[in-house]
């Protein structure tokens, strides 16, 4: 996971209902893992304005346990900041089941890349679905 930027392509609620604050056009939302920050492995996420994130821990059985830590809180405009106030609400302190799914064609993005879909149910019922767009280190 920590070798990829991650961009979020689908976001729905327990009821299999779209999160529309996470679902706007011109607003993605993208996770980094696996930077060092404190002798800890974190993650990060933002919808290219504000950072939020925290520690986690991926246990072998594919639970993502994710801590509380820093975030920026400048101002973004309204649709953003829906946006990074929602995946702040989902991710911070919160416990998700990962499956990586790795998709035979090639990845739209970048063709050099493998094509991963990262989906990961969090513990409270939403889905969110991330695509690997870009190698943070080669």
């Amino acid at each position: 996971m920590g070798r990829y930027r991650w961009r979020l392509v689908s976001a729905t609620d327990s009821d299999n209902q779209i999160i529309t604050e996470l679902s706007r056009p011109g607003f993605p939302v993208v996770a980094n893992f696996g930077y060092r920050f404190n002798d800890e492995y974190h993650v990060g996420f933002s919808a290219y304005c504000n950072g939020v994130g925290g520690p986690y821990t991926l246990t072998p059985d594919h639970i993502l346990l994710i801590g509380s830590g820093p975030q920026t809180m400048m101002g973004c405009g309204p649709k953003r900041e829906a946006a990074e106030d929602k995946i702040r609400a989902l991710e911070q302190s919160s416990r998700s089941q990962l499956t990586l799914t790795q998709l035979a064609n090639g990845n739209v993005d970048d063709s050099s890349l493998p094509y991963y879909l990262l989906i990961q149910k969090m513990a409270t019922g939403e889905t969110l679905i991330w695509k690997n767009s870009a190698l943070i280190d080669k």
